[in-house]
């Protein structure tokens, strides 16, 4: 049996799969969306990119391995090798890693509740402006509304006391050297 052909159809199958991805990657994401891949509780290790990947490196391997003299059960038994060898380091190289980096950066706006912000637009007494707060993935901006209903200018620290709508409802934030000195102050 010549193996040349699957060999070849590996190959050039994984690499057009691997161009459309490229090209309708946001189009075929949305088709798969809903799709779980993942078998049970266990890891989610039979993913289209590692098993296409390793479809690819079956063909890649199988090729090259034909210009060794090795005969064709070693050159299959390698080829096999090289795929699985591949997909596991797809995994645990390249998805696992990505995984973590979406759910590290991802965030709630409820999440934001307690939150310290800066005013980036000043906040009306009734009105919207915008707030500036650190989250775990970096700064976001949201729309701010004042939770007293008093005017907060831009710069002004705030805390989140209530998000409601995709609103943040803020009120100035004092430390307590602040508050301390405005009490002596009066």
């Amino acid at each position: 049996m010549d193996l040349d052909y699957i060999y070849w159809g590996c190959l050039l199958g994984g690499l057009v799969f691997s161009v459309l991805i490229v090209l309708f990657g946001e189009v075929l994401d949305g088709l798969f969306e809903g799709i779980n891949f993942s078998f049970g509780d266990g890891p989610s290790f039979l993913q289209p990119m590692t098993v296409v990947g390793g479809i690819t490196i079956f063909g890649a391997a199988g090729i090259l391995l034909q210009y060794t003299g090795l005969t064709s059960v070693w050159i299959l038994l390698l080829s096999l090798l090289a795929a699985i060898a591949s997909s596991i380091l797809i995994y645990f190289f390249y998805i696992i890693p990505m995984e973590r980096a979406e759910n590290s950066m991802s965030f709630s706006i409820k999440d934001l509740e307690g939150a310290i912000g800066e005013i980036i637009t000043t906040v009306p007494p009734e009105g919207y402006g915008e707030v500036l707060v650190k989250t775990q993935g970096g700064y976001t901006n949201q729309i701010a509304a004042s939770y007293t209903n008093e005017e907060i200018l831009s710069g002004k620290k705030v805390i989140i006391v209530e998000v409601k709508d995709d609103t943040l409802y803020v009120t100035p934030y004092q430390t307590l050297d602040e508050e301390v000195s405005s009490l002596n102050h009066k």
